[in-house]
């Protein structure tokens, strides 16, 4: 009898804890900052995520006394308390701390481009730094011409954009994704048009 009244004991102080809010390392969640509240997650614990990982927190009623600044290009860290299964994914957060000023050095697929596009819509500039030869040879819709060559003086998009390069292959629109990190817009590298799989204009 006696340890029939132990195993219940246990089972109930068992279950009572599961109730208890746990956080652990697959929480614990890091991410770009694409403004709107929405997040590219980059890291969910330790293990790196794909870019079409995207989040948008919901609980902004603390985004105040959570110090979110919404700041187009941050790197952050959080904790998701609650997630709801959605495009984007709907989550609430916590523990919501800014890692860097700006996200640099990340790749992107054209369909997350494309995902992006229809959240966003015109915060998302698609930049082709091919020649213009090339790019009158069939570009993506809505790409803007600027040559990796004339990339550094005109270039003018404002900073609260989310830039997208591509170029024929993934040479050079590494080095304009590295340029124009380094005036300081956030910019994500597509890589070449050949893994481009619609059609082109």
């Amino acid at each position: 009898m006696m340890k029939k009244i132990l195993v219940l004991l246990i089972m109930i102080l068992f279950i009572s804890g599961c109730g208890n809010e746990k956080i652990t390392d697959k929480d614990s969640v890091k991410a770009i900052d694409l403004g709107h509240f929405l997040y590219m997650v980059t890291y969910r614990g330790d293990k790196k995520s794909d870019d079409t990982d995207l989040i948008q927190i919901t609980n902004l009623v603390k985004a105040a006394e959570m110090s979110i600044t919404d700041k187009i290009g941050e790197e952050v860290e959080f904790k998701i308390i609650n997630e709801k299964e959605s495009f984007p994914t709907q989550a609430e957060v916590k523990d919501y701390k800014i890692i860097s000023d700006l996200a640099s050095g990340y790749k992107i697929s054209f369909q997350t481009v494309s995902d992006l596009k229809k959240i966003l819509k015109d915060q998302v500039v698609l930049v082709d730094v091919r020649t213009k030869e090339e790019y009158d040879s069939g570009h993506i819709n809505e790409a803007k011409l600027v040559p990796l060559n004339e990339i550094n003086n005109n270039f003018n998009e404002e900073k609260n954009k989310i830039i997208v390069v591509y170029c024929r292959s993934g040479n050079r629109s590494s080095q304009a994704q590295s340029i124009l990190e380094s005036k300081g817009y956030l910019v994500f590298d597509a890589g070449g048009i050949n893994s481009y799989n619609n059609e082109l204009e």
